[in-house]
């Protein structure tokens, strides 16, 4: 389980292009799946997100961002504790959510300017993200 809580700050710098940042703060609660050897730990995380956006036309707008990964420490998070040792160790679980870019075009033209059609290429950095370089490639992503 994931929550941030984002504050952001956009800037015009001419009636073309924007940018903006993004701080995000996140908890983390990680409950590993071993019965007896564990409880749900939390963690805290911050994020930054940084972007630019360019209105190219009166209905076509182009932009960017690049998304920073997410580090998380659950402390704890498995306790090994075998029945025939007189001794417990416990175990701390990091995961870290994955580093982004994104790149994106939307126009408005249609329907007299009364919908937005959008496309986003993202590519997800998961080869670097802590737990999840074990199962997941980096991949591309297209959103519409």
């Amino acid at each position: 389980v994931l929550f941030n809580m984002p504050a952001s700050l956009a800037v015009d710098l001419t009636e073309r292009w924007s940018v903006g940042a993004t701080g995000s703060f996140g908890i983390a609660f990680f409950d590993s799946p071993f019965v007896r050897h564990s409880g749900m730990t939390p963690g805290y995380a911050p994020r930054g997100t940084f972007g630019t956006n360019f209105k190219m036309t009166e209905a076509t707008t182009v932009g960017a961002y690049y998304q920073t990964e997410q580090s998380f420490t659950f402390d704890n998070a498995v306790v090994v504790d075998p029945l025939f040792l007189p001794f417990q160790a416990n175990v701390d679980v990091d995961m870290e959510m994955p580093r982004n870019v994104g790149f994106g075009v939307a126009n408005s033209s249609l329907l007299d300017g009364r919908l937005l059609l959008g496309v986003d290429v993202l590519y997800k950095m998961w080869d670097d993200a802590a737990l999840f370089r074990a199962v997941y490639d980096n991949q591309w992503v297209v959103q519409l």
